[in-house]
């Protein structure tokens, strides 16, 4: 991202199924925010890509599938809260989960919403 960018203006989205990615796509220019998403298919895709960005191109906010191959929402949001370079970028976990405990236990995680 150039210098002049805003992070904020950077939302990272972690979803691996592309109609929720495109409906994301919409619901972002429906509202004219001005955000450039990037999706990634799993955690580990995520993770992989920050730790190669560094830590002074970081997005403004991370939405998070609970549910995903490879590497789960718990998984990542757990090692991004524990990671220094990480711990302060905002996450907000999304789920069709209805379970108390998925919720509880992304909260504990250190998930924002």
């Amino acid at each position: 991202m150039p210098e002049s960018e805003s992070p904020s203006k950077h939302i990272y989205v972690v979803e691996d199924d592309s109609d929720d990615i495109y409906l994301l796509n919409l619901a972002f220019k429906e509202v004219a925010a001005d955000v450039n998403l990037r999706a990634f298919n799993h955690g580990e895709e995520l993770l992989t890509t920050l730790a190669a960005e560094g830590t002074s191109r970081h997005p403004g906010l991370v939405l998070l599938d609970l549910n995903l191959p490879v590497m789960d929402g718990k998984q990542t949001l757990k090692y991004m809260k524990s990671t220094p370079e990480y711990k302060s970028i905002p996450v907000v976990v999304y789920t069709t989960s209805r379970l108390d405990r998925d919720i509880a236990e992304v909260y504990e995680l250190g998930a924002n919403s």
